[in-house]
């Protein structure tokens, strides 16, 4: 009994400590290289081994990169991680989620003139979307000036909130 207590006791610091068990998984710095991206699986092993580290960016450039990172997600839906990287960058989704993911038909997607306004832990990102989508054997061609809504989680992540996608293009998000 004595024995075990030691152990537990030599134990639990090392299990505090960053890279221990119990410690929780630090934020990728390289939240804006998905999973299906050629270079992922190179950029992963790279900073595993300390060769490259990534960037602190500021507030700004982390909710656009929800957004981003959203529409990467919808592009590449039977990409076996396309769902979890979609929920990693969403928050609030709806009761038959994933079907929306699952039937987006985004073919190719253009993001430009984009505008963030962050307050706090909330931040409003104003885009033109140009999307390429094809379903049903047809291809058809949308442009959408919309706004979403992204705010910061408790572990200090961006989360674009899927109702304000749904409303802003919901040809893509329904």
């Amino acid at each position: 009994m004595r024995k075990s207590l030691l152990i537990v006791v030599m134990l639990l610091p090392a299990l505090m400590l960053p890279g221990g068990v119990a410690a929780q998984v630090p934020l990728s710095p390289f939240e804006d290289v998905p999973p299906w991206h050629w270079a992922f699986d190179a950029v992963e092993k790279l900073a595993r081994e300390g060769i490259i580290q990534g960037y602190p960016r500021n507030d700004r450039d982390l909710a656009l990169n929800a957004v981003v990172q959203v529409y990467e997600a919808f592009a590449h839906p039977a990409h076996p991680s396309a769902r979890m990287w979609a929920e990693a960058f969403l928050t609030n989704l709806p009761a038959g989620w994933p079907a929306p993911l699952e039937r987006s038909g985004l073919a190719t997607f253009r993001l430009a003139e984009q505008q963030v306004r962050v307050e706090g832990s909330r931040a409003t990102v104003t885009l033109l979307s140009t999307l390429s989508m094809r379903r049903g054997g047809t291809s058809a061609s949308v442009r959408t000036r919309i706004g979403a809504t992204v705010m910061k989680d408790d572990a200090g992540r961006w989360r674009v909130d899927y109702a304000s996608l749904v409303r802003g293009q919901p040809e893509l998000f329904r």
